[in-house]
């Protein structure tokens, strides 16, 4: 167990490793934990890890790979993942972020119940100072004497990391009101050419915060619920108007009958043309 560090043109980090004693790993216990501040462009990908990883951002963001997923992370924002599902990560703007990695006999079960309360593999605290002080106390535990002192202070510090990142990731019984505009505006817009960046630039906030906001508020995309809303007005188009293919697609949004027919086949599973007759025989 100590602490190392590493430097180059590209990152800087510094990390304690620790390795528990066997009674340690009845407890949670930490495997290392860390800084690391990174260029644009610095990568890192990891498997088949027996652990869990917790990931706070600083400065900066990253672009992380997780269960077939890219998810964008920005400053504040919090990730808590099964490493043993694989993870990577690219910088998108030079960055500084913390991380923990842990384990533990019951680390699993007790992250299968933070996932069954609803909790996130990516969020954004409300109090990410909670969560720094865990952190940064996983990572000084380094300089206490005795390992078994050692062991019970990071199984504690683990487990209130763990439950204030269940009390953070866990999302609002009602969306803020924010989200709501947003999810009204798209609502009213649908007829129109609507994209993420003029979304954004309505509501005076990133893109990325935007998308993120919306899917922890509702559990979709922006784009996809606009393309809900459009795909159930041309249902009832197709149903109850005698306006042609062309038509219906110029009323949803749809810039001509060709894409709104492919969208439509990917959303209804079979064409316009084919939905309007099935309804109508």
């Amino acid at each position: 167990m100590g602490y190392t560090q590493q430097r180059n043109d590209r990152m800087r980090s510094d990390r304690l490793l620790c390795a528990p004693g066997e009674e340690g790993t009845r407890l949670l216990y930490l495997q290392e934990a860390g800084t690391l501040w990174a260029r644009a462009g610095y990568s890192s990908r990891r498997q088949n890890l027996s652990s869990f990883l917790f990931l706070q951002i600083s400065s900066g963001s990253i672009l992380l790979r997780y269960r077939g997923q890219s998810l964008p992370l920005a400053a504040g924002d919090c990730a808590l993942i099964d490493c043993a599902q694989g993870y990577g990560y690219r910088v998108s703007a030079d960055c500084d972020l913390g991380w923990v990695h842990f384990a533990g006999s019951d680390a699993a079960v007790l992250y299968e119940r933070y996932l069954a309360t609803g909790g996130r593999s990516v969020f954004h605290p409300r109090t990410p100072g909670t969560l720094e002080h865990w952190c940064r106390q996983l990572f000084e535990s380094g300089r206490l004497q005795g390992g078994a002192v050692r062991e019970l202070h990071n199984h504690a510090a683990l487990a209130s990391l763990l439950a204030a990142a269940a009390a953070e990731a866990v999302p609002d019984a009602l969306p803020p009101e924010r989200m709501q505009r947003v999810r009204a505006y798209l609502r009213d817009r649908y007829r129109q050419p609507v994209s993420l960046q003029e979304v954004a630039r309505t509501f005076a906030v990133d893109p990325c915060y935007l998308s993120r906001q919306f899917r922890q508020a509702y559990g979709t995309s922006v784009m996809a619920y606009l393309n809900d809303v459009r795909m159930q007005r041309a249902q009832f188009l197709l149903r109850f108007s005698s306006c042609d293919i062309a038509g219906v697609a110029q009323q949803c949004g749809f810039p001509d009958a060709s894409y709104f027919a492919r969208a439509f086949r990917r959303s209804v599973g079979c064409s316009p043309s084919e939905y309007r007759r099935n309804w109508r025989e």
